[in-house]
């Protein structure tokens, strides 16, 4: 939350770009070899800065100690759009997709960074979450209404 707070001072609580928050967000654990972001310059709101912070801040740490993170040749890719014309009833679709590390198993009970994950998503930003956990690694899809962000 302070890196998000950081960014969100520097841009005088106006908001911060989504790149920004991404990059910011992975900095501890990855580099320009275990780690892609891309995706057009999309300025998000400040609540929506701080809830996505907290999502990719789990999905980063869940990706350190048991994902693709925690394997030498393991990746995390991260993207995002939204449709051109600026449609405030279309979505931004941010996706996070891991390879490369070790085998997935899907937990078999919902733990406190899931709930996170699903709450945020879902309550404070109105949007839809599909967490998957392929054997291949775990993919995080979100759509966000773009009126909300």
């Amino acid at each position: 939350m302070s890196a998000a707070h950081s960014l969100l001072s520097k841009g005088r609580w106006q908001g911060v770009g989504i790149a920004d928050l991404i990059r910011d967000q992975l900095a501890p654990y990855a580099t320009g070899v275990n780690a892609t972001i891309q995706g057009p310059n999309i300025i998000l709101a400040a609540a929506t800065t701080q809830a996505l912070a907290m999502v990719v801040h789990e999905l980063a740490t869940n990706a350190v100690k048991f994902g693709a993170l925690s394997a030498p040749g393991g990746r995390v890719s991260v993207g995002w759009g939204a449709p051109s014309g600026g449609d405030d009833a279309a979505d931004l679709t941010v996706e996070w997709r891991e390879t490369g590390g070790p085998p997935v198993a899907k937990p078999t009970r919902s733990g406190f960074g899931t709930s996170l994950i699903d709450e945020l998503i879902a309550h404070e930003l109105g949007g839809m979450v599909d967490l998957a956990f392929d054997p291949a690694g775990v993919c995080c899809r979100m759509k966000l209404p773009l009126g909300r962000v």
